[in-house]
């Protein structure tokens, strides 16, 4: 990927094959376990990276896959 395409808006088909893995592989577990309301989805191997801020997720995801564009997703925290 280049840098050019780390500022493109993500497609549709990207969008909804991100929003599969996260329901598929992380929807449940992330409801039950987790405190953090913030997940980058990696789409190339299905990866999570958590963050307390969307800030903190895809900073986090951008360190550890430079060269993928995390997906985005929230769900409601046991927090309140």
């Amino acid at each position: 990927m280049t840098e050019d395409n780390k500022t493109r808006s993500p497609t549709p088909a990207y969008c909804r094959a991100c929003e599969a893995i996260y329901k598929e592989k992380w929807e449940a577990k992330l409801a039950k376990d987790s405190e953090v309301n913030l997940v980058a989805i990696n789409i190339v191997n299905g990866d999570a990276v958590l963050g307390d801020t969307s800030e903190e997720a895809i900073r986090r995801a951008q360190e550890q896959y430079p060269r993928d564009i995390p997906f985005m997703r929230g769900w409601a925290s046991k927090r309140v």
